[in-house]
């Protein structure tokens, strides 16, 4: 039999950029007076007087090779302007950033629209915004297809009290209905009107509704008509990340869903202390589906000629993260909390990343790696992801053959939801994602064990009321367990299942010898929880009692 030698695409690509890589890495930039003598202003003023010939005219963002140069360019810039405040060159800047043109968003406020930014008139655009930057608030992309989730959203937070602006980022695909209907449910007086009040739970979570100010960002004329398709899906996130107001951001998804007011995010000790507070992924066994990933994002990470400007050189809290080992998953990006004051350059290194499909976004789910990628990269290690994994959120079954293990003893809980535990207490509920409602999907599967003793009638109404929240369940640490024997019960901390739609990951307590952490709510907590789903599943109908004009705007 002959067999063929076949070697992907992908890995031909990664061995093209390795090999620039390996070239450029060590090698001093062609001013050789950067590299001796001066200090480090002296050496970004000169840098940014020659880097223009340095690199190569324009940026292929549609190449399936990377050119390890643009980052190292972005990076450099981003050391000498945010860090050690050079003054930034206009044409430098526009190299880097082809993206960015010179409107700035419009910002819409109870229907009044003016510039959200004030950009110079031949100045640089990038350290004008971060000068411009004030307050603290929530950032969120959307289009006119999230309306529905908006207002789950919007509702929501009014219930849990939250005190910060919301601010929604679009490329001009919000219509002016969408955002006067918005804007009527987060001003109206509901907390008066005995019906709304009723059906969000007011008495029992003693919440009196107060008023959200929401604004709307519209960036379609802020980037380049050449990127206009680039942005698309979860590449718009990073456009909200860089386009907002706020020097304090709590970036958010539309279905992410708070357990405290968002504005308690801030007053986080780990996030106080390092500026930007991530969240950690379920620890499902997954390997990069691309082979040399590891090596590509660790071939990003500042280097030598890097340290001649101040750039701080990776250390273990870089290079031990699960992601250099091999695993697909680590951040979950529903909740992203930074201060940009200090952190402004990452969301310009993750634009400069996330345009860059063909090469270098394939080789990540989404968005998700991206942010602490984008410090990291820019020689900045100062950040923490939450101490706890992801949780699987919901109720463990008492009886065994509601289990997909009947006869193990096996503790297990099967959920849609991703939840968060503060690791410093490892008993509150932070937030999950995914929405409230127990499966968003439309499927019924008659097959799940956890569905035992009910008809399909029951299970259709089951998937669509809110998440039942008794315990939180995160797995002993996978990444530790790299020879888990496949014929074990269970095989590992997560195991997928074709259960809504493929949404369903079961979680273990005990894999081996290894035991992970279990949450038991009280009933206090439970009941808070399940008022909060009712008011979260209510919202579309507080949005038709508006529209019936008899509740009025504050």
């Amino acid at each position: 039999m002959r067999i063929t030698r076949r070697i992907s695409t992908a890995l031909v690509a990664t061995l093209l950029f390795l090999a620039v890589w390996h070239l450029s890495r060590d090698t001093v930039p062609r001013n050789n007076s950067l590299a001796h003598g001066g200090d480090e202003v002296d050496k970004c003023l000169e840098w940014m007087a020659t880097v223009k010939g340095d690199l190569p005219l324009g940026v292929d963002f549609e190449s399936t090779t990377f050119d390890p140069r643009n980052v190292e360019a972005v990076r450099i810039f981003n050391q000498c302007v945010f860090k050690l405040g050079v003054q930034c060159e206009p044409d430098v800047e526009q190299h880097l950033f082809p993206w960015l043109t010179r409107t700035p968003p419009t910002i819409t406020k109870n229907g009044n629209r003016v510039p959200l930014f004030q950009y110079p008139e031949k100045g640089c655009i990038l350290s004008s915004i971060h000068s411009q930057l004030h307050s603290k608030g929530i950032v969120v992309s959307a289009t006119e297809r999230h309306f529905k989730g908006l207002i789950h959203l919007i509702t929501y937070l009014r219930v849990l009290e939250v005190d910060i602006p919301l601010q929604i980022v679009h490329k001009g695909d919000i219509s002016e209905f969408v955002e006067g209907s918005l804007n009527k449910l987060a001003s109206a007086d509901l907390i008066n009107d005995e019906e709304v009040s009723k059906i969000l739970n007011v008495k029992e979570l003693g919440s009196s509704l107060p008023p959200l100010e929401i604004m709307f960002v519209n960036v379609s004329k802020s980037i380049s008509g050449d990127f206009k398709y680039a942005f698309n899906k979860f590449a718009n996130k990073f456009l909200a990340y860089l386009f907002n107001s706020f020097s304090e951001m709590i970036l958010i998804d539309v279905d992410t869903v708070p357990f405290v007011p968002l504005q308690e995010f801030f007053n986080l000790a780990r996030y106080k202390h390092h500026g930007a507070l991530f969240f950690r992924d379920r620890t499902v066994l997954s390997k990069h589906p691309i082979e040399g990933t590891p090596e590509f994002f660790e071939s990003l990470l500042p280097h030598a000629k890097d340290s001649i400007y101040g750039i701080q050189l990776p250390t273990e809290k870089t290079l031990s993260l699960p992601f250099f080992s091999g695993f697909h998953h680590l951040q979950e990006a529903g909740v992203v909390v930074v201060n940009r004051t200090r952190k402004f350059y990452s969301a310009p290194m993750a634009i400069s990343m996330v345009l860059h499909k063909n090469s270098l976004t394939t080789r990540v789910w989404g968005d998700k790696e991206l942010y602490w990628l984008s410090l990291s990269v820019s020689g900045d290690e100062d950040y923490h992801f939450n101490g706890n994994a992801a949780a699987s959120l919901g109720e463990i079954p008492t009886d065994p053959e509601r289990t997909h293990y009947p006869d193990s003893h096996q503790i297990e809980l099967c959920s849609n939801h991703p939840g968060h535990i503060d690791d410093s207490d490892n008993h509150t509920l932070l937030w999950m994602n995914s929405g409230f409602t127990f499966c968003k999907r439309s499927a019924i599967d008659i097959d799940n064990p956890f569905y035992k003793g009910m008809n399909i009638t029951e299970i259709s109404e089951f998937n669509k009321s809110p998440l039942k929240i008794k315990h939180a369940l995160i797995p002993p640490e996978g990444y530790n367990k790299p020879n888990l024997d496949f014929q074990q019960i269970p095989w590992g901390p997560w195991i997928a299942r074709d259960y809504c739609e493929m949404y369903t990951i079961c979680a273990y307590y005990q894999v081996g010898e290894s035991k992970g952490l279990r949450v038991d709510f009280t009933d206090e907590e439970q009941d808070r929880f399940e008022h909060l789903g009712i008011a979260w599943s209510n919202a579309p109908v507080v949005m038709k009692i508006l529209r019936s004009s008899h509740v009025y705007t504050r």
